[in-house]
């Protein structure tokens, strides 16, 4: 009788012991300041403030944007082109980075999102939805955008 009750602590200690003891990755502190850059960019554009969304452009920027419009070169020009877009009537841009990867040497990274666009034209509620991609380089003045692309679902059709 007494044979059969020394498994029981042996039972205990097994269901105390947890299954895995993988433990998910620290974030390095270059993601978590480019998460912060991104999140900032994402509250600019949901205040509308195109000045804002355009200083996390990097001096030599360049983006490609959906419809085959030229690509826009530099801050200044991001700031002024984000400025205007964001005063049209019915303006909205709500942007989300979801995925950030920081290359190995820590100073630069690349995020992707989704994206969405309004404005109304003659009365008419334009609108579109698509993917971006942003590379982040690290500059004296934090993390700055260098490359962004936006890939519009409209624009296969």
């Amino acid at each position: 009788m007494r044979r059969s009750r020394l498994w029981i602590p042996l039972l205990i200690a097994g269901a105390c012991t947890p299954v895995s003891t993988a433990t998910r990755p620290v974030p390095s502190s270059a993601a978590i300041e480019v998460r912060a850059a991104a999140d900032a960019w994402e509250q600019a554009f949901a205040r509308k403030d195109g000045a804002a969304v355009g200083a996390l452009f990097a001096d030599s920027a360049v983006a490609y944007y959906p419809k085959g419009a030229a690509p826009s070169i530099g801050r200044e020009v991001a700031i002024r082109a984000w400025t205007a877009n964001l005063r049209k009537p019915g303006a909205y841009h709500p942007v989300h980075i979801g995925s950030i990867t920081v290359a190995r040497s820590g100073d630069m990274a690349w995020a992707t999102g989704d994206w969405q666009i309004g404005t109304d034209s003659a009365g008419v509620q334009v609108t579109d939805q698509g993917k971006l991609l942003t590379v982040w380089q690290r500059e004296a003045a934090g993390w700055r955008i260098v490359a962004l692309s936006a890939r519009s679902y409209s624009a296969a059709k």
